[in-house]
């Protein structure tokens, strides 16, 4: 040991430093104490800020959850209601007619003379088929074109009665067949009839009303004619 350097000479007690060091220890952990409790106060009101965040965006999407659930419900209203229409359009399509048969029962009447007297009418609508061919520019020469059949719907009439003489049946037959409303005029048989005491030529007709077109019925009267548009 250098004798020149002075010697430091400890005058508090034990005890003391030993208090000085535990009031240092205690403080520190004061501090880390009050640390902790302001870190976890932060990380609480961040936490509770986050789940009020977290509160608000889940109600969002509740709402809108709720009304996307509205929206399907309106649509699958919709649906409905358009399908009902369909089913209405199909059935007032598979019901509705161009013309009627009351409006055939008219025509029929006004262009039967008096000489002829009708005995029976009956109306049926069927279904006929047609085939028709399909233009196609672009097959090769000599190539077959092809052909499509068609279902069409018609009032098949057939048409019982009476007539003095054979003329007036070809009479009115003309005049049926010139009509524009019936197609494929036909007697089906001519023979000798008897109404009362009077002799008469019986007959009867088949002819055809088309269902595919529009007809325009026009009153003149007591007459309807029935034109097609």
């Amino acid at each position: 040991m250098n004798p020149s350097t002075p010697r430091e000479i400890n005058f508090l007690p034990d005890w003391y430093l030993r208090r000085r060091i535990s009031r240092a220890r205690a403080k520190r952990q004061s501090v880390l104490v009050m640390l902790m409790l302001v870190g976890m106060a932060a990380l609480w009101l961040l936490t509770n800020e986050r789940r009020g965040q977290l509160v608000l965006y889940r109600n969002a999407i509740q709402q809108q959850a709720l009304a996307a659930e509205n929206q399907l419900l309106e649509v699958n209203k919709l649906q409905n209601a358009k399908a009902d229409l369909s089913r209405q359009v199909r059935l007032y399509q598979k019901l509705a007619r161009p013309i009627c048969f009351s409006q055939i029962g008219a025509a029929i009447g006004a262009m039967t003379p008096d000489s002829v007297f009708l005995s029976d009418l009956d109306l049926a609508i069927t279904s006929q088929t047609r085939t028709r061919v399909v233009k196609d520019d672009s097959l090769p020469k000599g190539a077959k074109p092809a052909t499509v059949s068609e279902s069409y719907p018609v009032i098949r009439i057939e048409l019982e009665g009476h007539a003095p003489t054979n003329v007036e049946i070809a009479n009115y037959i003309g005049k049926l067949a010139g009509c524009n409303l019936f197609r494929n005029v036909k007697m089906v048989y001519s023979r000798e009839g008897k109404i009362g005491n009077a002799l008469t030529r019986q007959f009867q007709l088949n002819m055809e009303v088309m269902l595919d077109r529009t007809y325009r019925v026009e009153s003149g009267g007591e007459v309807a004619h029935v034109h097609v548009d």
